[in-house]
């Protein structure tokens, strides 16, 4: 799936992958088990949907001195539609505007974000590219004991996150099990079944601020060493993990977990010093769909969140980067040339 957003439109192009005309498909060696899985190729469809998409960089103190300092972006809301046609998905969005009220509490985020997910039957792949600036700080009352509840939050106009990603998996047991039934409705599966997964990773991010991130009264009970303002750090990651669909009738519930040691190349920056360093960290992925899905109409809502964690000094800088998609859609049955496939 490619989406494609600037100021308030995204465009997103879906590429499903080659569904061939039965439903029993053999690939190379590997015969799909048509009592598990159904193709659905002679149809397409039409869904409206709408999206919100974040991302957000927590700091903790391993010390446990002071509470986590969370920078959040202003509400990230796409509305939209999508096309699913000669194998091939084609979603436009348009980012819903934020009233004025809103943006006085809470400022506003300048977002840049382009997503590609491509699902075939053994494998997926997800590429990432995110500019967010502007960001305001959550729970201010535990950084400044004079906040008080209504008043705008603490916003950090100059604060800017930038993700590079790179994510591919295989998945062993793809003769029984579908991922894409749960995450494009290309296929549907029939029966309760689940798969190993083996996956990849290699990512970028990089945060930077004219001044240092922690709130000025949270700065007098850590050591100046600590006052980070920018870091940069490449990660590079292998991402075992489990999926599995569960079937009732036409309803289904998908959880996907995937977890595992990163070799993290950092650079950051505090008041007093610039460090390069060189060490292990965890990446955690968390997938999950929930909602209906027949040879007419689906709907459902589905949640992606990855989350990796970078160490400074003894401070712990967490990026999570997440999306959560509603949709409901109708699938029509193809006639004529709507019948061709772009990948025969």
């Amino acid at each position: 799936m490619f989406k494609y957003s600037v100021g308030r439109l995204q465009c997103i192009l879906l590429i499903i992958g080659f569904i061939p005309n039965s439903t029993a498909v053999v690939v190379g060696q590997s015969r799909a088990d048509s009592t598990y899985i159904r193709y659905v190729h002679d149809k397409f469809y039409i869904k409206p949907l709408l999206t919100a998409r974040s991302i957000s960089l927590d700091i903790e103190d391993g010390e446990g001195r002071v509470e986590d300092v969370l920078y959040e972006p202003t509400t990230n809301t796409y509305l939209g539609l999508g096309l699913y046609l000669f194998d091939i998905g084609l979603e436009l969005s348009f980012q819903l505007p934020n009233n004025s009220q809103y943006l006085v509490i809470y400022g506003e985020t300048d977002a840049f974000d382009f997503q590609a997910n491509l699902y075939m039957k053994r494998w997926g792949a997800d590429i990432n590219f995110q500019r967010y600036s502007g960001f305001y700080l959550d729970k201010p009352a535990d950084h400044d004991d004079g906040w008080q509840r209504g008043n705008p939050f603490p916003q950090r106009d100059d604060l800017t996150l930038n993700n590079l990603q790179f994510n591919a998996f295989y998945i062993f047991n793809n003769d029984k099990f579908s991922y894409r039934s749960a995450y494009n409705q290309a296929d549907i599966q029939l029966r309760n079944s689940g798969s190993f997964l083996l996956g990849f990773s290699v990512s970028t991010f990089r945060f930077s601020g004219d001044s240092t991130l922690i709130p000025a009264q949270t700065q007098t009970e850590l050591p100046t060493d600590l006052h980070v303002s920018n870091g940069r750090f490449t990660a590079l990651g292998i991402l075992p993990g489990y999926t599995r669909n569960f079937i009732h009738k036409q309803f289904y519930l998908n959880l996907s977990l995937s977890a595992g040691p990163a070799h993290l190349w950092s650079r950051y920056a505090t008041e007093s010093n610039e460090t390069n360093d060189l060490n292990i960290q965890p990446i955690l992925n968390i997938r999950a769909a929930l909602g209906y899905n027949s040879d007419t109409f689906f709907g459902g809502i589905s949640f992606v969140n990855q989350k990796i964690s970078y160490e400074i000094d003894e401070l712990d800088v967490n990026a999570a980067v997440g999306n959560v998609k509603l949709f409901v859609g109708y699938r029509f049955e193809e006639k004529g040339i709507l019948k061709e496939r772009l990948f025969n």
